[in-house]
């Protein structure tokens, strides 16, 4: 079969939704720039401290190296760790630099047409990942938005709004996981009397709860409580990796307001409105939330537009990877 033929062309809708995107990270980002000028970005590199930097450059190898490991560990098939580097590299590449649902696909593409995973279980395994993820970042924005509760009383409906939000799906997932078939019938029941069956989202979401309730029972469970534990070391290591950023930059931020901003940036960096890595709207994001705790708002839209060049430099830096491992796997078949 022709790839090419057989691959649906983009919608207009869905060219048009993209063109969205585009258009609002430009925006953003360019609001971004209006906060500061010249002066404060050529000022800016007598505020670095190098010695940061390559903390911050071997924690995120750590943390590419450790989310192989978390996929692997959940799949438990025989693929070679660092063939499992490689499609974590290309994920986290196209997701950072063109759009998450790039990465996703990717994921997915890889592991079922080169290592011959089938496509729901690869799914079952990014799902339980991210819920894994979703969890440890809930827990974090519950306990320290309760220490600083005080400080962010602009923020009480938005917090609240938020961990309902993230806990819907939490509580779904276990339910499905616990209950199984009858949960994904129930649920598919109340999808049919509100009409949404029909949505493609929603037929997604029904194909992956059915390969969930497929699975061994005792094998889902052992998937799914790997993932919690290997989610929070991922998180820890993404605190130190986002930490080790912000002190390049000369950013001195309390702890518990410093976990709280990380969080929420975790979460705003996988809604559908965004593209190339959050690029924006991340960083509008973050100059509402930091000046909240001392940060001054100028020096730090400087400080933002940095880290957005260091941040594509970082993911440009470990796609090198790709071509490498290409070459040392082509010597060894030589060999």
């Amino acid at each position: 079969m022709d790839i090419d033929k057989a691959r649906p062309s983009p919608s207009r809708s869905a060219l048009i939704w993209k063109f969205a995107k585009i258009l609002l990270a430009l925006v953003l980002i360019g609001f971004i720039l209006s906060r500061t000028n010249l002066q404060e970005l050529l000022s800016l590199r007598e505020q670095l401290f190098f010695n940061w930097l390559w903390l911050y450059i071997l924690l995120y190898l750590a943390l590419t190296a450790f989310k192989a490991y978390q996929y692997g560990k959940i799949l438990d098939e025989p693929i070679p760790y660092w063939r499992v580097v490689s499609i974590v590299v290309l994920q986290n590449g196209l997701s950072n630099i063109v759009a998450n649902s790039a990465g996703i696909a990717s994921y997915l593409v890889m592991f079922r047409g080169e290592e011959g995973v089938k496509v729901g279980r690869a799914a079952i395994v990014f799902i339980i990942t991210k819920i894994g993820d979703l969890l440890a970042v809930w827990l974090a924005m519950l306990i320290t938005g309760i220490m600083i509760w005080p400080q962010i009383e602009g923020l009480h409906e938005v917090v609240v709004a938020l961990l309902v939000l993230i806990g819907i799906p939490l509580f779904g997932f276990l339910l499905a996981v616990f209950l199984r078939q009858r949960f994904v019938d129930f649920v598919r029941h109340i999808a049919e009397r509100v009409h949404l069956t029909h949505l493609g989202w929603v037929k997604s979401g029904f194909q992956i709860m059915d390969e969930l309730v497929v699975e061994d029972r005792s094998s889902i469970f052992h998937m799914t409580l790997r993932g919690l534990g290997l989610s929070a070391v991922y998180f820890l290591l993404t605190l130190a990796w986002s930490y080790s950023q912000l002190r390049f930059f000369s950013i001195v931020l309390p702890l518990a307001p410093f976990i709280f901003i990380t969080g929420i940036l975790q979460l705003v960096s996988i809604i559908p409105i965004t593209i190339l890595g959050g690029l924006g709207v991340v960083e509008t994001s973050s100059l509402y939330l930091y000046p909240m705790f001392g940060v001054d708002p100028v020096n730090f839209a400087a400080a933002l537009i940095g880290m957005r060049v260091l941040f594509y430099l970082i993911n440009l830096l470990v796609l090198l990877y790709l071509p490498l491992y290409g070459i040392l796997e082509n010597r060894k078949r030589k060999d």
